[in-house]
């Protein structure tokens, strides 16, 4: 049984009506700190690489992987630029704090946002993944238009 105390601040930006369940418990993920990241990897003794898959120059962690990374960040600004959205690109945690705090505010545009960030981090997460275990890459902007194309078509099936 939950209590409405002990949920956590973030959860809002996580669980939304529209956003499909593999996305938001991938985000999840994320907001817990328990995506298995090549930093995790190393600290349980599984692997001695710590370079991002995405971007191959920086140490893979959450933060880098999802708020730093240059591969991420070509995604997600062209997740804005259809979205409307802007905010300082210099800053990535002020940009998110920016973003999070407009998934506060509730109705069908902070819906739609959910279901566009958290189809993002799923989608990064998915190509971080191919990278690290067949070596095939897609490209930032492949990425980007099946994020546009599966969410599209997730919202014009799920909700007539």
């Amino acid at each position: 049984m939950s209590n409405h105390a002990n949920r956590v601040k973030w959860s809002r930006y996580v669980w939304g009506a529209w956003v499909q369940p593999k996305h938001s418990f991938c985000s999840w993920l994320v907001f817990c700190g328990s995506l298995l990241t090549e930093d995790k990897l190393i600290q349980r003794g599984i692997t001695d690489s710590s370079k991002c898959h995405l971007c191959e120059q920086h140490r893979e962690n959450t933060k880098h992987l999802f708020f730093e990374c240059s591969f991420s960040k070509q995604v997600f600004t062209g997740v804005k630029v259809l979205l409307s959205i802007t905010s300082d690109t210099r800053n990535a945690n002020w940009e998110w704090k920016i973003l999070f705090a407009q998934c506060c505010r509730g109705g069908v545009v902070v819906e739609i946002l959910k279901v566009y960030i958290s189809a993002t981090v799923y989608h990064l997460w998915a190509e971080r993944n191919t990278r690290k275990h067949s070596g095939k890459k897609t490209a930032a902007r492949i990425i980007l238009e099946k994020v546009l194309k599966e969410t599209k078509f997730y919202l014009q099936h799920s909700y007539q």
